[in-house]
């Protein structure tokens, strides 16, 4: 069976139908010192039928990005066990955790892209209602050195439906 379009789709080791919505790319985010609340591109569910077919089982979030740039002049990464963010009806709730030391990358050098999906259900925090929008942040993002730039960074809701 074929995915449900948009941006990937398909379905999951039970058979169940999974859907991803995507943010906008958001070119550079820069993490540094002192800690500070770090926008993320935010993501609006779009007009589809395939929504209202099915109840959610589960909903995920995912950070992609295209790489890493450290300018700090030494090795860098995250300082400290931090959290990706969801904002939904004013409050913000945790949806991906990032761990210390993450996101290492030698010094005044690029590294790789990736993807980190969170492993906690944020289904209770997000209506899949054409038009509604999500805002994402890293609460309180603190490089050890002076500054780690994510590289074209986009957002991903992984929606598992059943």
């Amino acid at each position: 069976m074929g995915g449900m379009g948009g941006a990937g789709g398909g379905r999951n080791a039970r058979g169940a139908p999974t859907t991803t919505v995507p943010s906008p790319t958001q070119p550079l985010t820069a993490l540094s010192a002192p800690a500070s609340d770090v926008s993320l591109p935010s993501i609006t569910i779009p007009a589809r039928q395939a929504f209202s077919d099915f109840s959610v089982d589960v909903i995920y979030a995912a950070l992609k990005f295209r790489g890493l740039l450290d300018t700090s002049g030494a090795i860098n990464n995250l300082s400290g066990a931090q959290d990706i963010q969801i904002q939904s009806g004013g409050a913000w709730y945790d949806c991906i955790n990032l761990y210390d030391a993450m996101l290492r990358v030698q010094a005044n050098s690029e590294g790789p892209g990736d993807i980190i999906i969170g492993d906690i259900d944020i289904s209770s925090y997000v209506s899949l209602v054409a038009g509604n929008s999500y805002a994402f942040q890293v609460d309180d993002a603190l490089a050890a050195g002076a500054d780690i730039e994510i590289q074209d960074a986009q957002m991903l809701l992984i929606i598992i439906l059943n």
